[in-house]
């Protein structure tokens, strides 16, 4: 269920019709259903530049993806989940999460270019860390989402399709969760 709430709360972020294209319908018969609830979320976060949302850890499919992206594109990952109970038998759990903002780029792009790229996807970082730590505040439903300490770090990627952006990364902390 977590990652699902994940795929969710950064869905918000991307435009209507990036979603649509996220979906394929292969493999589940609840993406359609998840679809719909990507379609019925507010607007009110979207970030207009980003044109491609791509989630997952899956290298291959990453990779492809990418590659087809028509310009900026939220990447949302995640990676090993640690666990632990503490004396008064707590489980908690913590994961490493990352979402990169970035732009497909031609392999003699110049660097006023690149310049002017990572500062058009740093500014969508910013937004995108700035909502989620305003949400954080406002909802305790997503408790899983505040950030103790975050690294934002440029994201310079010949294998991913020349992709130039930023990734922001941390590490959340569940309680009973996974």
């Amino acid at each position: 269920m977590f990652i699902r709430d994940l795929f969710l709360y950064f869905a918000r972020f991307v435009p209507k019709a990036a979603l649509r294209d996220a979906f394929t319908f292969s493999g589940h018969d609840g993406s359609a259903a998840l679809l719909q609830e990507c379609l019925a979320l507010p607007d009110d976060a979207v970030q207009a530049p980003v044109t491609a949302f791509i989630f997952g850890p899956d290298e291959e499919s990453v990779r492809e993806r990418i590659s087809a992206a028509p310009g900026m594109y939220l990447f949302v990952d995640y990676s090993a989940a640690t666990s632990y109970i503490d004396s008064k038998d707590v489980k908690t759990d913590k994961m490493h999460i990352g979402i990169t903002v970035a732009v497909p780029t031609p392999d003699d792009i110049d660097q006023p270019s690149r310049m002017l790229i990572q500062d058009d996807t740093l500014a969508v970082v910013k937004a995108i860390r700035d909502r989620m730590r305003a949400d954080s505040d406002a909802d305790p439903s997503l408790e899983w989402l505040p950030m103790e300490a975050s690294t934002i770090t440029p994201f310079l990627a010949k294998a991913l399709a020349g992709s130039t952006g930023w990734l922001l990364e941390w590490n959340i902390k569940l309680i009973d969760t996974l």
